[in-house]
């Protein structure tokens, strides 16, 4: 369900989403797809530093808007924080959604 809420979300995200709920937490686990630029404008460590950044924006405006409704209606409980880690060479990524009380 999360990851058809996050699939409206304008870019390229991941092909495949592996979502596991636990106490209080959601935890999502994926191989993120960049996109062909993306891709191009991580040749350098510099670069590859550049497109990390502007995910790890992209996560947090996504978790400042209305996205998080959806989610926390889908779960019934509010999302208080997530953390996120993502890889550009070998494209993975995870984030970890705390809600107020326990969902699953």
């Amino acid at each position: 369900m999360i990851y058809k809420i996050r699939k409206e979300v304008p870019g390229k995200d991941a092909d495949k989403l592996h979502t596991v709920f636990t106490g209080n937490m959601a935890i999502l686990a994926s191989n993120e797809g960049l996109t062909q630029v993306e891709q191009r404008m991580s040749d350098t460590s510099e670069d590859a530093e550049m497109v990390y950044l502007a995910r790890v924006k992209l996560l947090q405006n996504m978790c400042a808007g209305d996205i998080v409704e959806k989610i926390e209606e889908v779960v019934e409980a509010k999302l208080i924080h997530v953390f996120s880690n993502t890889k550009i060479r070998k494209p993975q990524a995870i984030s970890v959604h705390i809600f107020d009380k326990e969902i699953g």
